[in-house]
């Protein structure tokens, strides 16, 4: 450097592989599919899979962008020996490959029960971290759907705490929307909510209603007419739009959107473990010794 300083740092042999390591995880081979333990993974290993050679690694690449080791995935290969055709079974030998079949289905009912838990708690916990994060912005609306009741209002009132009071219904006689003249002649002034006029016991009162929550306030605050003169609100699951200058309300048309259907989830089968009669020991080993006995 011009100020005689030394700049050392050590380079990183991989800044200029194409692939970079990542794991490793724990998992099981299920088919032609590997599935992570606890990590949401799940590869499908292909024999005639594409190999590459990236910073002196043999990988074999995944059809879902992810690479493993070639020689791994060789090891992980089963190694099966030629075997004669036709032979006697032994105890021994059926004995020894119904317990092979009972470890295999426990091991991998184990492993099938496990991810699904662990799954399952993962999505119990992130709704967890959503109620708590709906509950601290919008505490009445979280307390109607929780409770299944419209006729709720909530407040904060501590961290993880919510006070929830019930509501009173109007009838539709019992309200209307009145015009901005009849609270201020003079002066047209827009308000965030939108007035409406009640009645309750035979005496009229002038009150604000927020569109969103339906709450009925004695006071709102102003607002610019250009962005609150006209302000949506269901009443009854109907939709309309409300003209605070003018007090006038007229019925929208709303397409409402019903797909809601949803690409049924991919469960990948246990492949069965079908018995052959293979020879696990050579008839010629029981036929010698026969004969050895006779000659002695």
């Amino acid at each position: 450097m011009p100020d005689k300083t030394i700049l050392i740092w050590k380079p990183s042999n991989d800044t200029n592989c194409e692939y970079k390591p990542m794991g490793p995880w724990k998992g099981i081979m299920m088919g032609s599919h590997w599935i992570a333990d606890k990590a949401p993974l799940l590869l499908e290993i292909l024999h005639n899979a594409k190999t590459i050679k990236s910073c002196n690694w043999n990988l074999t690449i995944t059809p879902q962008g992810y690479a493993i080791g070639t020689n791994r995935f060789k090891e992980n290969k089963p190694r099966r020996v030629r075997r004669a055709i036709e032979g006697l079974i032994t105890s021994s030998q059926l004995a020894a490959e119904l317990s092979y079949l009972s470890w295999n289905i426990s091991t991998t009912l184990s492993f099938s029960f496990t991810h699904a838990m662990h799954s399952m708690c993962e999505y119990v916990e992130q709704n967890r971290r959503w109620a708590l994060a709906a509950s601290a912005s919008d505490p009445t609306t979280f307390s109607r759907v929780m409770f299944n009741n419209p006729y709720l209002t909530a407040r904060k009132v501590g961290p993880g705490v919510i006070k929830v009071w019930p509501c009173v219904a109007l009838e539709p006689s019992q309200y209307v929307f009145i015009p901005l003249e009849e609270l201020n002649p003079v002066k047209k002034e827009c308000f965030e909510f939108i007035p409406i006029k009640i009645d309750i016991g035979g005496e009229e009162k002038i009150a604000f209603v927020n569109p969103e929550n339906m709450i009925i306030s004695p006071s709102s605050r102003k607002a610019p007419c250009n962005a609150f003169r006209k302000q949506i609100i269901n009443i009854d699951n109907e939709i309309f739009e409300v003209d605070q200058i003018t007090g006038t309300i007229s019925e929208i048309n709303v397409n409402y959107y019903k797909n809601m259907a949803f690409d049924p989830p991919v469960i990948h089968g246990i492949n069965p473990i079908s018995f052959h009669q293979l020879v696990l020991n050579n008839v010629t080993d029981f036929l010698t010794l026969f004969l050895l006995e006779q000659r002695t």
